[in-house]
């Protein structure tokens, strides 16, 4: 009998009670017009999915069995705004309100990333981080008790990226509440994929772009029938497409105007969806020197057209904001106009140093100055003012992470200022490269007293694991190898370059153009700033190849070959700046020997080889697969055209070169250069001669003007001598006269004497031609002889010499 009691008693110990039953949760949201709520209920659905392996239901209202997490609005007491939010346990239940739609999204996502732990590294799905929790343990969570209340730092974020749909599907994630598209997004391609998720999320449209004038003015339709709508520049109308960075129109003519903002709010109307316009001029815009508009300074004219535009779109929608943009040569604040109340003001300090943040006194007076006063305009006359940033693009200073201890630091002092928001140029290349970038500015903008230093070390250990302080290091010999952090800095310093323009040739144009003239210093600290890079990229990428041998991983192996991948690219283009440079190192001087200029076109030659096969392997590393992955920070254009060119130049040189090398000891006497004569040089620069002389005659005259030979080399537009007397001392014999000459104003006929009596004639060229002639004469005796280029028939005319020389035929 003690045996039973024993047994039952023992049973009763050690066996399982009745299994206790799993909690259970659910996701609340009542039906309201808008349609973000849903959305921001089945990504919060969607995610805890993911984490709990169990989808939770959606219902329109809580139900006492379950623990509810309700999406709704908060009161409006809270004083959140559109975007704010509160994540507060309330009993059982979380409640997740938005001051407005896009605000109750937030929540959600802040609720997904902060307490269940989710991280969104870049914008693919391969990218974000979901751990694997129980559902007992997100219920524990919310019964121990959450109260979570955030506003924005920064009221306005938007940012223009490329609108993949990975990208899109980011863009709430990193709260970035609108989007700067161009005029042509109303496509209906567009109006099907890219809008829908817009909407979902309720991100604004911010509509705008550099080419503003040249769309609704367009010269193409108006230039022949009214070329006075267009600017004046130095006494000539010109189109807005006809010179580069001219993309401005004359805005105090009535009737351009007029044209202007007709087609401007006719294509408004088009545009529902749109809340904010942006009318950037042209990047880097030319005015109107006509009589009228020189007496408005450009900043009030700008201003003016600006609040024209804001007029004209009242009057088809008067809910749309316009927004004023102060950059490039119209950044300063207007003497005379001041905006309206309902217009927004986009400020940009173009092309400034990174080195330094915004209140640092190392940053330009003129930023500084500009950036103060627009920000009391704005103060006191209640205008929005947001800030057109570079802190989320690489373009411009390469390939590198942004200097985030100056992008928080300038996010705090725009905060003090009084700035609401951002406009972020991102670009459309390289998004994987700049995935750290977008991270942190977005955090700042949401939230500018977060810690940038735990944003980056959060991303590090958890997108790198393990691997990543050895990544982190990886990262960091960037800022070793490109430590310039002038934005553009190509432009703005010429012995110091590393960047790329959006569109153009990778390597900056001063040392990709031959006819630019380059100083030994400038090559020399190119060369020393490009070598540095070149030793710690180089050593880096042999790093990062190592963590790929031994990593076993398959996720970080993954994004470890896109990291080398990303370096062996910029290897690649400072291994074409090399080449760059050793192509300008060796000069063609244009000495007193055509066979030792050979040898130079023959050394210039062996490097241009190799830069073609440089060139290839860029070629072949621009891959529809490397951009779409995100890994090339520029559009990776080869330059294989240019080599081609550059090839077509150095032949022209080398049969010159050639026919002199024949004739070089023969030569009586040289005035000038000749090779420079001919479009595409690459000796010392056209435009830029080199002056040398074989042999001076013993006595030369000018017939007017004696200072413009040789000196006033190839300036067509100037007044030059149009009469040369050459006086010589020569023997018997047969002789080879030749005249070369750069372009000229007009076409003149020029006729050659010796001793006085012609010896033939040739014509000058013009419109960027040059014209090389020879003529065939014959002294009789010896003694002093007189070669003269005559004065035009002509009254008035005028024309170039480039050189002038005498050979000495041989007999054969």
């Amino acid at each position: 009998m003690k045996k039973v009691i024993v047994a039952v008693f023992l049973y009763f110990c050690v066996s399982p009670g009745p299994a206790l039953a799993e909690p259970k949760l659910a996701i609340v949201v009542r039906p309201t017009a808008d349609i973000v709520g849903p959305f921001a209920a089945a990504e919060l659905q969607g995610y805890l999915e993911k984490t709990c392996g169990k989808k939770f239901p959606i219902l329109a209202e809580k139900t006492p069995e379950s623990v509810n997490l309700v999406i709704r609005g908060a009161d409006a007491a809270e004083n959140l705004g559109p975007d704010g939010f509160i994540i507060r346990t309330e009993g059982n239940d979380l409640l997740l309100l938005g001051g407005g739609p896009r605000g109750k999204l937030y929540a959600v996502y802040e609720f997904i990333e902060k307490y269940v732990g989710v991280r969104w590294f870049n914008a693919e799905t391969d990218d974000e981080l979901v751990p694997k929790r129980p559902t007992d343990e997100i219920v524990a969570l919310i019964k121990k008790g959450i109260h979570d209340k955030q506003v924005p730092s920064f009221a306005f974020r938007e940012i223009s990226p490329n609108l993949g749909p990975d990208y899109l599907s980011a863009l709430g994630k990193r709260r970035f509440n609108a989007v700067r598209c161009g005029y042509g997004m109303g496509s209906a391609n567009w109006k099907k994929t890219v809008l829908p998720e817009l909407r979902k999320r309720g991100i604004d449209l911010v509509m705008g772009g550099h080419d503003t004038y040249r769309r609704f003015l367009s010269p193409k339709k108006y230039f022949v029938e009214h070329p006075e709508w267009s600017i004046l520049r130095k006494g000539k109308r010109v189109g807005v497409d006809t010179l580069r960075g001219s993309a401005t129109f004359c805005t105090t003519n009535k009737e351009a105007l007029a044209t202007f903002l007709k087609n401007l709010a006719e294509h408004i109307k088009k545009c529902p969806e749109v809340k904010y316009l942006y009318p950037w001029p042209s990047d880097g815009a030319k005015w109107c020197e006509c009589e009228q508009c020189k007496k408005i300074p450009i900043s009030d004219r700008l201003l003016a057209l600006d609040m024209a535009i804001a007029n004209a779109v009242k009057k088809v929608r008067p809910d749309m904001i316009v927004i004023h943009f102060a950059y490039g040569s119209h950044m300063e604040v207007p003497e005379n106009l001041r905006p309206p109340k309902a217009m927004a003001l986009g400020f940009s300090a173009w092309g400034r140093n990174f080195h330094y943040a915004l209140d640092d006194e190392r940053c330009k007076k003129k930023f500084r100055d500009a950036l103060t006063g627009w920000s009391k305009i704005c103060n006191e006359g209640g205008n929005p003012m947001y800030i057109h940033s570079k802190h989320a693009r690489l373009y411009g200073i390469g390939f590198m992470l942004m200097p985030f201890d100056v992008t928080q630091r300038d996010f705090r002092y725009l905060k003090g200022l009084g700035v609401d928001g951002f406009d972020f140029h991102r670009g459309s290349y390289g998004w994987w490269t700049k995935g750290l970038n977008d991270l942190v500015v977005a955090k700042l903008a949401w939230n500018c007293d977060a810690d940038a230093n735990e944003i980056i070390d959060d991303w590090f250990q958890n997108y790198w694991g393990p691997m990543h302080k050895e990544v982190k290091e990886i990262f960091l010999c960037v800022k070793k190898a490109l430590p310039d952090r002038r934005y553009w800095a190509g432009q703005t310093n010429p012995n110091l370059f590393h960047t790329n323009i959006e569109g153009q040739p990778r390597y900056m144009p001063r040392l990709v153009r031959p006819d630019v003239r380059l100083t030994k210093v400038f090559l020399d600290e190119t060369e020393q700033y490009n070598e540095n890079s070149l030793t710690v990229l180089r050593n880096t990428l042999a790093k990062i190849r190592r963590l790929c041998e031994s990593n076993k991983d398959p996720i970080l192996a993954k994004r470890l070959k896109k990291l080398e991948k990303a370096f062996a690219y910029v290897l690649l283009q400072r291994e074409g700046i090399r080449l760059f440079l050793d192509l300008r190192k060796v000069q063609i001087t244009i000495s007193a020997s055509a066979k030792e200029n050979l040898r130079q076109l023959n050394a210039k030659t062996a490097i241009l080889d190799k830069l073609e096969v440089h060139e290839k392997k860029i070629q072949a590393m621009c891959t529809k697969e490397n951009r779409r992955a995100g890994i090339l920070w520029d559009n990776g254009q080869p330059r294989l055209d240019m080599v081609k060119e550059w090839r077509e130049s150095l032949a022209k040189q080398r049969a010159l070169f050639e026919a002199d090398a024949k004739v070089e000891d023969d030569i009586v006497w040289q005035i000038g250069k000749f090779y420079g004569t001919f479009k595409g040089d690459m000796g010392s620069g056209a435009g830029h001669p080199t002056r040398v002389t074989y042999r001076i005659p013993d006595d030369w005259t000018l017939g007017r003007d004696a200072s413009d030979f040789p000196q006033r080399h190839n300036e067509p537009s100037k007044k030059s001598a149009c009469r040369y007397d050459i006086v010589f001392k020569a023997g018997p014999g047969k002789y080879l006269l030749t005249v070369a000459h750069g372009t000229s104003a007009k076409s003149e006929t020029v006729r050659v004497l010796l001793d006085g009596q012609e010896v033939g004639k040739y014509t000058t060229q013009n419109k960027e031609r040059s014209v090389r002639a020879d003529f065939s004469l014959e002294i009789k005796g010896p003694g002093k002889h007189t070669i003269t280029l005559t004065e035009p028939d002509e009254e008035g005319g005028g024309y170039e010499l480039d050189a002038i020389r005498l050979i000495r035929v041989r007999n054969e």
